[in-house]
């Protein structure tokens, strides 16, 4: 039998003063978990241009490339992450506007978020916490 031991818990704030609508563009630096984290509950504050996409990058292993957790429409579809949930459609967010979201991350080694506006730069902040429950054998 397994007894809950204790959680962790690590806080992130990260912020792009001006995202472009080009192309996804990083969000403040990745967050190093370093395997020891599993939900990552976050708020994304949007400047004054609604966002045209929005996306989780994790990170599997140190020397591994960042991959694609979470983008676009995928943010509305519950089969993509196991217990995913979200605040408010992140990907189309609306100008000068707020949204939460929540989504089970497992082991990683670091995760990242990039977005892109949907015409001229825009502010983007994303805040919040990261967190697990050690379990002891």
């Amino acid at each position: 039998m397994s007894t809950k031991a204790s959680q962790q818990v690590k806080q992130f704030d990260e912020t792009n003063a001006a995202v472009g609508f080009a192309a996804l563009e990083d969000v403040g630096n990745p967050i190093i978990l370093n395997g020891r984290y599993s939900t990552i509950t976050f708020e994304v504050d949007n400047g004054d241009v609604a966002l045209g996409d929005f996306a989780l990058l994790i990170q599997p292993h140190q020397a591994a490339d960042f991959h694609v957790c979470i983008s676009a429409s995928d943010w509305e579809d519950e089969q993509v992450v196991v217990k995913p949930w979200v605040s408010a459609a992140l990907q189309t967010l609306d100008a000068s506007t707020k949204a939460a979201g929540r989504v089970e991350i497992g082991g990683c080694y670091a995760v990242k978020f990039q977005a892109k506006s949907s015409g001229a730069d825009t502010a983007v902040t994303v805040r919040g916490t990261i967190t697990s429950e050690e379990t002891l054998l």
